[in-house]
């Protein structure tokens, strides 16, 4: 957890796979080539994401950089709450693929956060259940969506 607004984590991924009861707060978030910055998996439980900044460039192709914040297999009680998400092409993803059918019990909820210059997934959702609200966009492509590719 950051007490000052200095904790930064440049290139390196956090994954929190199958934990419960965390917090994570006042951390700065970059620069994660071909990796999320932040997995939430293997059915993680009750985690608190508060007050970050995630970002990188969109200097790059779409697929230079993976999520911001992605949250799947399984993990639910979830919350995103007062961060920024910016400079990104894609940048929060709840369940992994169309297959996650075990996703359904996912749940998240995102609020007063600010998404800005982005291109999509705002978050986008797959599978679970998302209770989003009193987000800011601005300078983006998309905000929520959902999604399955056709079969």
């Amino acid at each position: 957890m950051g007490i000052t607004d200095s904790a930064y984590i440049r290139g390196i991924m956090i994954q929190i796979d199958g934990a419960q009861n965390v917090i994570i707060q006042n951390m700065k978030f970059s620069h994660v080539v071909q990796w999320d910055e932040i997995e939430i998996t293997g059915g993680s439980r009750n985690v608190w994401i508060d007050h970050c900044e995630f970002f990188t460039d969109r200097d790059h192709d779409i697929d230079y950089y993976d999520g911001l914040l992605d949250i799947k297999n399984g993990s639910r009680f979830i919350t995103i709450s007062w961060c920024q998400m910016h400079d990104h092409m894609k940048c929060s993803l709840i369940s992994s693929g169309d297959g996650s059918t075990g996703d359904t019990v996912i749940r998240v909820t995102y609020h007063h956060n600010f998404f800005y210059n982005c291109d999509a997934r705002l978050p986008s959702i797959r599978f679970g259940k998302a209770h989003i609200f009193n987000n800011y966009y601005l300078d983006s492509e998309n905000a929520i969506s959902t999604r399955m590719e056709p079969v």
